[in-house]
């Protein structure tokens, strides 16, 4: 029916001025699979893994590839809480494998006993191997073979003969080279055993282009494979991330997180050969032990790189339950996740799934893991109790600018992260308040959309006081001050344009503390 009455009233609802400044973190895993392991096409790009249950996630990639293992540290790690896509890399054609050897010797046992066997991930794959009266090299063979094939989501497979168990890597390639093994013997007089290192996996695919499927989809974070550390595998993931730090009209900032296991020197020098914002490289020492060879910390170093990336996202994620993962003996807001949480060390963060070697005392030393900092590298080692693997101080390759000087804007990653958050609010918080308005050197008039240099300044100034107000920037009368004064506003009517340039405060971390305690000595006058 149509209403005679007049006047004609148009009444509009209008959106409230609410934004969406933080968007959701999105994190990749790039790695590799095995013909027949699963369904996945090499170089697809699968989103949304984490929605996954684990026998989709078993049919697609495999149960047991490298790729699986840390997709599995991954979801359990960020309580899938994040999205989290996936590339999967077929082998290379003519790639090799990695195998190791398990010799038991002697004659037979003349005592009850135990072989503990440790291989790839301690945590997850260890099996105790019993000993009998009377068994013989080979019944152990035969025994440890049966155990080891009873991992069904190991990513090695075993073969026995005459005493001697022969592992061999899934996947071909390096990976498997990257993978340790240790055996340690309890009782069982009469009999002994011997290991060899993983060795002789040769032919990474190549990883040239596989982030092209990516195109404009933004990742936080990109977990990248251990083996894959050649200059031109490394350029892959750097370049891809760097040419998207800076980017003009969006927000595509992302760390890629790589694990590398060795010599203190060997990881030493291999970090000081990268100077880049985009790159975390982290792992611990590589020992060549009798009944320990490969990684000290005996899970592929990658993984638990992957697991760190994970605890990141999940802590930058709103609203997200992160108690678990941090320490916040005051900070109550701190247990709840969100773009705060980019200012809060990163360093204590723990790796529960990792466990604690036998030998500590093989780990790199306290001086090592200074020098390896300043290098660019970050060391996971044993917390204070001996009882949990814990980051240090997270760092970037970050070293020096452009002219060679020496910088540490982005030294650590929780500068980077800061900064990352502090854009990526302002840039969301112009998107919206800018969206459609005009621009003058005068003043403004009242009711229209219109901005001129005051007016751009006080909204800068205000998200700046909401960034304080997150914990990312200095907060306070003072700092506020210090920014304001020195933030200038230039207008460009002829090209539509408006520049602030100005200084931001950033909150850093507490990582040192110094006390200085001198002796008095109080006299007493009766």
């Amino acid at each position: 029916m149509t209403n005679a009455s007049r006047p004609v009233v148009n009444a509009q609802i209008i959106p409230a001025n609410i934004f969406e400044a933080f968007g959701s973190r999105h994190d990749l895993i790039v790695g590799q699979i095995y013909t027949g392991a699963g369904t996945a096409t090499s170089g697809a790009l699968y989103r949304n893994v984490q929605a996954l249950n684990n026998s989709e996630i078993n049919a697609l990639f495999g149960i047991d590839t490298e790729l699986t293992q840390r997709i599995d540290d991954y979801l359990i790690a960020s309580d899938r809480q994040v999205e989290l896509s996936v590339i999967p890399v077929a082998d290379d054609g003519s790639a090799l494998a990695a195998t190791s050897d398990i010799t038991f010797t002697g004659t037979s046992a003349t005592e009850v006993g135990i072989f503990s066997i440790s291989l790839v991930d301690e945590y997850k794959y260890t099996v105790d191997v019993s000993v009998v009266v009377g068994d013989t090299p080979s019944t152990m063979g035969v025994k440890a073979q049966a155990a080891i094939a009873a991992l069904l989501a190991c990513p090695v497979s075993a073969v026995e003969s005459t005493g001697v168990v022969t592992l061999t890597s899934k996947n071909k390639g390096d990976v498997g080279n990257t993978y340790g093994l240790r055996v340690s013997q309890s009782g069982a007089a009469g009999l002994g055993v011997g290991i060899d290192a993983f060795t002789g996996g040769a032919t990474n695919p190549d990883p040239t282009g596989v982030l092209d499927v990516l195109g404009e989809i933004r990742v936080t974070g990109i977990s990248w494979p251990e083996a894959w550390d050649g200059l031109t595998e490394i350029a892959t993931v750097k370049d891809f991330l760097t040419d998207r730090f800076d980017v003009q009209n969006n927000v595509q900032d992302g760390v890629a997180f790589i694990g590398k296991t060795d010599t203190y020197a060997n990881n030493k020098a291999f970090a000081e050969g990268y100077n880049s914002q985009v790159l975390v490289f982290g792992g611990n020492n590589l020992v060549a032990e009798t009944l320990h060879k490969g990684p000290i910390i005996l899970k592929p170093a990658d993984c638990v790189m992957t697991v760190f990336m994970a605890i990141r996202s999940k802590r930058l994620t709103e609203g997200s339950l992160i108690s678990g993962d941090i320490v916040a003996r005051n900070g109550l807001l701190d247990n709840v996740g969100g773009p705060s949480l980019a200012s809060l060390p990163y360093f204590n963060t723990a790796d529960r799934r990792a466990k604690v070697p036998a030998e500590v005392g093989l780990t790199y030393t306290q001086q090592e893991e200074y020098d390896l900092l300043d290098a660019g590298f970050t060391v996971f080692g044993i917390n204070a109790a001996g009882n949990t693997i814990i980051f240090r101080d997270v760092a970037t390759t970050y070293k020096t600018d452009t002219t060679g000087n020496p910088n540490a804007s982005f030294k650590y990653l929780n500068y980077v992260d800061t900064g990352s958050v502090c854009r990526e609010i302002l840039f969301n918080s112009a998107k919206t308040r800018f969206a459609q308005t005009r621009l003058t050197t005068g003043e403004l008039e009242f009711g229209r959309n219109m901005e001129n240099d005051a007016s751009i300044k006080s909204h800068y100034m205000g998200v700046i006081k909401d960034l304080g107000d997150l914990a990312l920037l200095a907060s306070g009368a003072y700092a506020e001050l210090e920014m304001s004064d020195n933030t200038v506003v230039t207008i460009d009517t002829a090209n539509r344009s408006a520049s602030v340039a100005g200084p931001i405060i950033l909150v850093t971390q507490l990582g040192t503390i110094t006390y200085s305690l001198q002796f008095q000595f109080a006299s007493v006058t009766a």
